[in-house]
């Protein structure tokens, strides 16, 4: 397996991989290293407001759903589980609510799979940059991808 130390003993192999020199690489590892613990805190106070209204909208219209069952409005079981199949991929949130349907009828039951936003939630914010551009500060080349 490639690491680090590997590549670095051979600096062509190195720049063929990465399109940097190892100095170069080592430049931009310090800047990233030193402003890193302040966007770390600034990343973390941040809040993932799109993620928590996409969970509570799904989680309104699967609720309407219910009441249409309930209502007599859906007709089968294949029904249901289209219109909940469908809220779920409208609102991109299937890998965070799970369902479960009852034994009788066409009711059913959902929640929040918690431990699964929460393994998501570690890494908002966070974004991977490869670039060749050599001529930048690390925190340069964020502001032009910003931009």
């Amino acid at each position: 397996m490639l690491s680090y130390e590997k590549l670095t003993r051979k600096p062509k192999v190195f720049k063929t991989f990465t399109g940097l020199t190892p100095e170069q690489c080592n430049t931009i590892y310090t800047e990233i290293e030193q402003q890193y613990p302040k966007q770390e805190r600034k990343r973390l106070k941040r809040k993932n407001r799109k993620r928590e209204n996409r969970l509570q909208a799904a989680e309104e219209n699967l609720t309407k759903h219910i009441r249409a069952i309930t209502q007599g409005k859906v007709k089968s079981r294949k029904d249901k589980d289209k219109r909940i199949a469908d809220i779920l991929k409208k609102h991109s949130v299937g890998s965070y609510i799970r369902h479960q349907g009852d034994r009788k009828g066409y009711g059913f039951r959902f929640w929040r799979v918690k431990e699964k936003i929460q393994k998501v939630e570690q890494w908002d914010g966070v974004f991977v940059f490869v670039t060749t551009e050599t001529s930048m500060t690390a925190l340069e080349m964020l502001e032009s991808y910003r931009e």
